[in-house]
């Protein structure tokens, strides 16, 4: 676990223990906001930190579309590589609430992911594409700090289907049958919520 992980998860405990301190939540709260996640493996070069919307439907249904991505590029003299990976997803969960402060849900995320690349060696540059599909399963809590802030966890499996790499600037050569790849993870979040309608 690096540092910066490490604090995030001090700061989580520290809000938990100051909500715990709190009144009551009053009976009203708002169904529209937004809010940040960030995956807990912050060591990992490709996580992606999501931008949220929570709608809260009914008392029992919500769902939150997402946005993330992540940039990484390098130069060296005359040579660069740059790599820009681009998250629109939602999800849809089925809701319950535990306490007048928790609500525990379930439900799925799915999505697609861009992902486009250059590589410059001196004269010669190769840029690529690819368009990859996720779905998941997620489970999670909320927790209100008050009406319009909350904090929450929320582990997931998910399935990504890897799309067929397309290059431009690269000499052609002999059509083979593009490979079929696929990935299966597990993810942790942690997101902040703010609610203003």
């Amino acid at each position: 676990m690096n540092k910066f992980t490490l604090a995030a998860v001090c700061c989580v405990a520290a809000l938990a223990v100051v909500a715990g301190n709190a009144g009551e939540a009053h009976a009203k709260r708002g169904t529209v906001g937004f809010g940040v996640g960030t995956d807990l493996r912050l060591g990992v070069p490709t996580s992606l930190g999501n931008i949220v919307v929570p709608i809260h439907i009914s008392d029992s249904l919500a769902i939150e579309p997402e946005f993330g991505f992540v940039r990484n590029a390098t130069e060296q003299g005359d040579n660069s590589t740059s790599d820009l990976n681009l998250r629109l997803g939602t999800g849809i969960f089925f809701k319950n609430a535990i306490t007048k402060k928790t609500n525990i849900y379930g439900g799925g995320r799915l999505g697609i992911i861009f992902n486009s690349g250059n590589v410059t060696i001196g004269d010669n540059e190769v840029d690529t594409s690819q368009t990859s599909f996720f779905v998941g399963g997620v489970s999670g809590a909320e927790f209100f700090i008050n009406d319009a802030f909350s904090l929450g966890g929320e582990w997931g499996i998910y399935f990504t289907s890897i799309g067929e790499e397309e290059v431009d600037g690269e000499d052609g050569g002999d059509d083979e049958e593009a490979a079929s790849q696929s990935i299966i993870s597990t993810t942790t979040m942690i997101y902040f919520r703010y609610y203003f309608m």
